[in-house]
């Protein structure tokens, strides 16, 4: 690898050059600066010199962030007049050890990155839990087919284009079934039931928001982070596709927010609960709400991973769903906020 001297380095320090450097290492860091889980400022912050003890104190990080910055290593900090590597230097190069060993196996030893996921994860075994909670900084590819491929991804502004026209459509239908009658009764037998009208209606798109922040909850904490068993390849492969190739490579764009198709499935399923317990019209704008409440989640949980928040409330989530995600992957079930965390006993310890 090439040397180079602080100076060279501190040339570059802006964001169409980022360099930085850590334990004699140079790294060029510009095109992962956009997907930097701690966003683009943290990494400005050290822009063109050293960032070693910055990783280990107030922007800590995890043995998966070291990993992933080896990748982009470009050369070595010369620290003799002749711009040579010292001997000290190359002691640390030809002794390092080999920072993709995670418990006696290299990444590329149980996954072959060249070929589609799909049917090579199931038999990770005993390995893939370690193995899918050690982030990479690369793009998933799941099917051999190019067109189950393209229903597996989808970009962040599909879910507004499919979701919100859903909400209205919703709301109409609400309206209109509410508009033909003296309302309805949710649950007669019970005290006499729940009235209901069109002046109850934005009451019932907000129930129908919170309702869905606690279905976010419940579906992340006990579905998405269930731990397969071993032994059974089916459930192991139903756990990365559902949830675990988003924590595998956080930072793949395609792979963030849910796909319309395997969307519809939950979408479908929340639609027939609601119609089988409540009337139709309050069916109606409660799904309403809960598809709104849907598509600010997913928004939101996009913005945290490339977005640079200027506000401190997101800046503080992202920080949160950073640990969740780096540090402690049991807690920080909340994507949009933390009340259920919480409610639930799950909330991230700031000393993580």
């Amino acid at each position: 690898m090439k040397t180079f001297t602080s100076d060279e380095v501190s040339r570059h320090s802006g964001d169409d050059s980022l360099w930085v450097t850590r334990d004699d290492r140079v790294y060029d860091v510009t095109d992962f600066a956009g997907r930097h889980p701690g966003g683009r400022a943290a990494l400005l912050q050290g822009g063109g010199g050293e960032v070693t003890s910055l990783m280990r104190t107030g922007h800590q990080h995890s043995d998966a962030a070291y990993q992933i910055l080896d990748k982009y290593q470009i050369g070595w900090l010369s620290d003799e007049p002749n711009g040579n590597v010292s001997v000290r230097q190359r002691k640390r190069e030809n002794g390092k050890k080999d920072d993709n060993k995670l418990k006696g196996w290299r990444e590329d030893e149980l996954i072959d990155w060249s070929k589609p996921l799909y049917w090579q994860v199931g038999h990770l075994g005993d390995n893939y839990m370690e193995w899918v909670h050690s982030p990479v900084d690369r793009q998933i590819k799941l099917f051999r087919s190019e067109f189950a491929e393209f229903f597996s991804t989808a970009p962040w502004w599909v879910v507004p284009i499919v979701w919100l026209p859903v909400m209205c459509m919703y709301i109409t239908l609400s309206f209109l079934n509410y508009s033909n009658g003296a309302g309805e009764v949710w649950m007669p037998n019970f005290y006499g039931g729940l009235w209901t009208c069109t002046y109850h209606m934005p009451f019932l798109f907000g129930f129908g928001a919170v309702m869905w922040s606690l279905f976010e909850y419940v579906v992340h904490r006990w579905l998405f982070h269930m731990r397969p068993p071993s032994w059974s390849p089916f459930l192991t492969t139903l756990h990365f596709v559902l949830h675990g190739q988003h924590h595998k490579a956080p930072m793949d764009r395609q792979r963030l927010v849910f796909p319309p198709l395997p969307a519809s499935v939950f979408g479908v399923t929340i639609s027939l609960l609601y119609l089988s317990v409540f009337p139709v019209a309050m069916a109606q704008i409660l799904l309403a709400g809960t598809a709104f409440g849907y598509v600010i989640y997913d928004l939101i949980h996009y913005y945290l991973h490339h977005g640079s928040p200027s506000l401190r409330y997101f800046q503080d989530l992202k920080n949160y769903h950073v640990r969740h995600h780096f540090v402690n992957q049991q807690k920080g079930f909340g994507i949009s906020h933390k009340f259920w965390d919480y409610t639930f006993g799950t909330v991230i310890p700031m000393k993580s």
